[in-house]
């Protein structure tokens, strides 16, 4: 009996999705929040006694820092979404040391991020055709550091703006929650040349990443807007 239920609403979700999949959307459009996971922007090498090795004894990491972000999509065809996004956050700079003279950790400054990315997604199937419908998504963009007037801790010290060019893959779901309106979750990576230069690091031998990874986890309120009937029905 248990079956036969779950059969049964396997087929109403095919059904239901398959009337509306002879519409699909032109653009769409939605606002929300998330935060950005802490990743470590340049680590540190060597001994504060002036002994150089290759040990990481530290690091200067970002914290995790919280988002506003705005997209806005156009759907050329049923299974490819061309997009730009933004996001505005602010965050914490962190100096760690493994180094009992030193300390193992110092607040450091506030920096401010910014970034803006034009890429596509690509759906499995038409956007907004289901309840809950499953994405890809890539681009590439830049994300902007700006870190003040000026922002020291010892002998480190950033200051002013640093732009840095970004790729970015990630997934993502839309899930229906009235008519056009989807709640949207994405994951996204933002593989992003480090804004930090080796020079920058506490007067000892220090080790620049080149590439660090800012994960992006975000939750939005999607709309689309308007639809458009599918010739043939089914895509």
């Amino acid at each position: 009996m248990r079956y036969r239920a779950l059969g049964l609403l396997l087929a109403i979700f095919v059904i239901a999705s398959s009337r509306l999949e002879a519409q699909r959307p032109l653009i769409g459009f939605g606002i929300g929040g998330g935060v950005i996971l802490g990743t470590t922007l340049l680590d540190l090498r060597g001994h504060p006694g002036g002994e150089e090795d290759s040990e990481v004894i530290g690091g200067i990491d970002l914290d995790h820092t919280g988002i506003f972000d705005a997209h806005l999509e156009v759907y050329p065809i049923p299974h490819i979404a061309i997009r730009g996004h933004g996001m505005w956050g602010r965050g914490d700079l962190r100096l760690n040391l493994d180094d009992t003279d030193l300390g193992s950790e110092r607040d450091m400054s506030r920096v401010d991020l910014t970034g803006l990315d034009l890429g596509i997604s690509i759906w499995p199937w038409t956007p907004s055709s289901a309840g809950f419908t499953p994405f890809a998504t890539f681009g590439v963009g830049r994300v902007t550091y700006d870190f003040g007037s000026s922002s020291r801790l010892g002998d480190i010290e950033t200051r002013g703006k640093r732009r840095e060019r970004a790729v970015l893959f990630g997934l993502g779901a839309d899930m229906n929650i009235w008519r056009s309106v989807t709640l949207r979750i994405e994951a996204v990576n933002h593989r992003i040349d480090s804004p930090l230069d080796p020079g920058e690091g506490l007067g000892r031998p220090s080790h620049g990443n080149r590439h660090v990874s800012n994960v992006r986890l975000s939750a939005d309120l999607h709309i689309y807007l308007p639809f458009t009937n599918n010739s043939g029905g089914h895509d």
